[in-house]
């Protein structure tokens, strides 16, 4: 289970660092421009089921390797995987958002949604960061489990 949970993320953070860096590159290879294009015509539905993923890998990961970490399982290999699927949770949020944003209204206070909104344009401001953060993510998620 933990395996598909991983490669599931590592491909979450690909098509979603793919998306956050495509927009710093000024000459984009031909490649690039049509997974980017092919990703940003379902960003919506793919935001919201990242964001759900993403969620409940973060508490399913500590909740599966319980019992892997008395058996000398390291505690960075518990971690790394929750803290990419939390950023997992950051990339995919300014693209879900918007779908739950409605229904919040009635029931957040105003003040809170502002910052909440503050957060979305923090994150896509800086989206050249939050994409190396995935990327950097994958790698070190691929170098913890070669060893």
């Amino acid at each position: 289970m933990l395996g598909i949970l991983g490669l599931i993320t590592l491909s979450a953070l690909a098509v979603f660092s793919l998306l956050y860096l495509s927009s710093s590159i000024p000459k984009k290879p031909p490649a690039v421009e049509k997974a980017v294009a092919a990703i940003k015509r379902n960003i919506d539905d793919i935001g919201v089921v990242t964001l759900v993923y993403g969620l409940f890998a973060t508490f399913a990961v500590p909740v599966l390797m319980a019992g892997m970490l008395s058996s000398g399982v390291s505690i960075a290999a518990m971690f790394l995987p929750m803290f990419a699927n939390l950023t997992l949770v950051i990339m995919a949020l300014p693209y879900a958002f918007h779908r739950f944003e409605a229904g919040l209204k009635a029931k957040v206070n105003a003040a809170i949604l502002t910052e909440i909104h503050n957060i979305m344009i923090w994150i896509t401001t800086n989206e050249k960061y939050v994409g190396a953060l995935g990327a950097a993510l994958i790698v070190l998620c691929l170098a913890i489990h070669a060893f």
